[in-house]
């Protein structure tokens, strides 16, 4: 359309990427949005802020959280509900019991708070931007919030004792305990998995082709339930009051509700077993030789649910997987990282606005220069730490430190002393040693100290390396506009030659004719020099005979 052409063209003019332009793509349509962040532009902008040490910072931050909160969740949930249910003869243990206990609540509340706090953060520097709605309208926000109410929820019912105080309205009766700590796994688990499609292109296009799944199969969905209740219905009366399901339990000592002959004798019962079916669950087939009806029905089942509909639901979910995996895998990949990276220069940016009102930060250059310059393009080059971009001088430091260390191994740094350097020589002992020591302890320890201090400590080039993604697969649908593009091009060039041939045609046409007039004219000129001559010689013959 004509907006995404303009859209195009305002990124091909490579605009500086401010918190504000950041913000300005996140808050644009989802189709817009799609088109923006494929732009080599935009990849290049996200690509160079993701590498930066803050967001890099946050990544880490998030997994290593997200991971403890789910294992420190598990082991508290998993000794309340065993304190909760362990037989009153059994407590000698459990002083160190509640002990551990504290100590794991203490963690899963610190987890809370980081994400609250990120959170808020997040709020206040959107609100300072003036795009505050954005955050109420981003699903994945509200998953962190639902983590960290019952993560609060959990911990505070918990150290406080009001989880086991039944006077209490906030307590979790021993019924639902089980059932609020899986459903707070699941919710947990599903953040996990929410953050795990910012980093990796793969998990991304899995999770962005799942939701487009599910969207996609509404209708199909609804058209199945309303199929699986007319059968549940059908086979229930057909079993209704039969000799199979007639009398109760007192009455017939052979009645078992776990035999499945028995399936259908109530409508519960047989909802579950028709939807058991469909998943291949069949059981014995005697229970519908009761009538021809039986029968019948069992039939226009295994035909309408069993084959038709279970095909239906695999084209259906194979089809749609495709359109991600073929048409939008760039699109999915690059929208998720646009998010978080927006997300973390705003949060960036709301920190270092407040720092610079207090007076504790304050950007780089000299007193007195200008604070402000022209807008102009933002040119990136392929090395997002290029020499001509100023920089953090310890950014500096780390990259130059790395690239020295790397070229220890690069062979054409020795290339012109190959012949002096051999084992026999002491340079080339010295050389091996510091490879030695590089590889097995400096490249090591740096890269756990990196780790132990999230990402901060690393250089460049390994943020640049996990983080960075060069290029995704060109899908199907690229595929296809670059062949219509490369076939109109063709088409057009067709044209041009034939608008061309038709000229020169026309012009050769032009020359014959006025050659062919020149002929004539020549010809004419040479007739009429001829019949003077003729006419010469005949008066000349003439005076002879005289």
């Amino acid at each position: 359309t004509n907006v995404s052409e303009c859209l195009k063209i305002y990124l091909a003019a490579e605009p500086k990427p401010s918190t504000d332009f950041l913000t300005a793509l996140q808050d644009l349509p989802d189709w817009l949005q799609d088109v923006a962040v494929v732009t080599t532009h935009v990849r290049n902008i996200l690509n160079e802020k993701i590498v930066q040490r803050f967001p890099t910072f946050i990544l880490m931050c998030d997994l290593i959280i997200y991971l403890v909160l789910v294992v420190f969740f598990y082991l508290s949930s998993r000794e309340e509900i065993k304190a909760r249910f362990r037989k009153e003869d059994e407590n000698e243990d459990a002083g160190s019991s509640e002990a551990s206990g504290e100590n794991l609540i203490i963690v899963l509340f610190l987890g809370a708070t980081y994400f609250l706090l990120r959170e808020l953060v997040q709020i206040i520097s959107l609100w300072s931007l003036g795009s505050v709605s954005s955050w109420f309208f981003d699903p994945y926000n509200w998953l962190d919030v639902l983590v960290i109410v019952l993560i609060y929820y959990f911990s505070i019912l918990i150290a406080t004792g009001f989880a086991e105080d039944e006077k209490s309205n906030f307590s979790i009766p021993d019924s639902s305990l089980r059932s609020f700590a899986a459903t707070t796994h699941f919710i947990l688990w599903l953040a996990v998995i929410s953050y795990m499609r910012t980093i990796m292109v793969d998990f991304a296009i899995f999770y962005g082709g799942l939701i487009y799944v599910i969207k996609r199969l509404g209708a199909f969905l609804l058209a199945l339930v309303v199929l699986l209740l007319m059968f549940a219905q059908i086979f229930y009366f057909l079993a209704f009051e039969s000799d199979r399901c007639k009398g109760s339990k007192i009455e017939n000592p052979n009645y078992d509700e776990s035999d499945d002959k028995y399936a259908h004798c109530t409508p519960v019962r047989s909802i579950i077993k028709v939807f058991t079916m469909m998943m291949g669950e069949i059981g014995s087939e005697t229970r519908y030789n009761d009538s021809t009806t039986a029968k019948i029905m069992y039939a226009l089942y295994a035909i309408i649910i069993v084959i038709l509909l279970s095909n239906v639901l695999i084209a259906i979910v194979t089809e749609s997987y495709e359109v991600i995996q073929n048409d939008r895998a760039a699109s999915v990949f690059w929208g998720n990282r646009l998010s978080f990276v927006a997300e973390m220069d705003a949060i960036s940016y709301g920190i270092k606005k407040r720092l610079r009102i207090v007076g504790w930060y304050r950007e780089g250059g000299v007193t007195g220069a200008p604070t402000q310059m022209q807008e102009g393009p933002y040119t990136i080059s392929g090395d997002l730490y290029d020499n001509s971009k100023k920089e953090d001088p310890s950014k500096r430091y780390f990259y130059n430190l790395w690239k020295s260390l790397v070229q220890l191994f690069d062979q054409d740094m020795f290339r012109g002393e190959s012949e002096a350097l051999s084992p026999r020589n002491i340079e080339f002992w010295c050389i091996f040693l510091f490879q030695a020591a590089t590889i097995l302890v400096l490249i090591p320890l740096w890269i756990l100290a990196g780790l132990c201090t999230f990402g901060i400590l690393w250089p460049p080039q390994i943020r640049e390396l996990i983080f960075v993604q060069k290029e995704t697969t060109i899908s199907r649908a690229d595929l296809e506009k670059q062949k219509l593009e490369q076939l109109k091009e063709i088409q057009t060039n067709l044209k041009c030659l034939k608008v061309d041939m038709k000229k020169e045609m026309e012009s050769d046409r032009e020359d014959m004719i006025r050659m062919k007039s020149e002929v004539e004219s020549t010809q004419n000129d040479v007739m009429s020099d001829l019949q003077q001559v003729r006419e010469l010689m005949t008066t000349l013959l003439e005076m002879g005979r005289k």
